[in-house]
């Protein structure tokens, strides 16, 4: 159980967050569930995925953020980093991706304070640019 960080509720937040850099099984099993639920790449065919895989899934996930209420995963980002090659020069290209929330959970400001932390660790992590994945 290897927990970085965790913000402690306030009156405003009825949920945490925490950073992981290994998921426990229970919660990587409900995080997988919570991007199944929210994303369409779980349908692909193996040649999209093969098409796919140099531009979405070769990046490593260093840490995820996860918001958590009760135990239960509500909100999720992965934080990416890589080395890159741009115009010759090597550079660390830190991102996110996975943004995620459960349905019944959006528009609480889950998905803002997930990106808020995720991004604070790609500062952490001495990233000469950050981008964030969207579909």
């Amino acid at each position: 159980f290897d927990i970085l960080f965790v913000d402690m509720p306030t009156k405003k937040l009825w949920y945490i967050i925490k950073k992981y850099k290994v998921l426990p099984k229970n919660i990587k099993k409900q995080a997988s569930e919570l991007s199944r639920l929210c994303f369409n790449y779980y349908k692909e065919t193996e040649e999209q995925k093969k098409l796919n895989a140099d531009k979405f899934h070769n990046n490593k996930a260093i840490i995820t953020v996860l918001a958590l209420e009760n135990n239960r995963v509500i909100g999720k980002a992965k934080v990416i980093k890589r080395d890159i090659l741009y115009k010759g020069v090597k550079i660390v290209l830190g991102g996110l991706g996975g943004v995620c929330t459960l349905p019944e959970k959006r528009r609480k400001g889950i998905a803002a304070s997930v990106v808020r932390i995720a991004f604070d660790e790609l500062k952490n992590q001495d990233c000469d640019i950050a981008y964030l994945c969207t579909d």
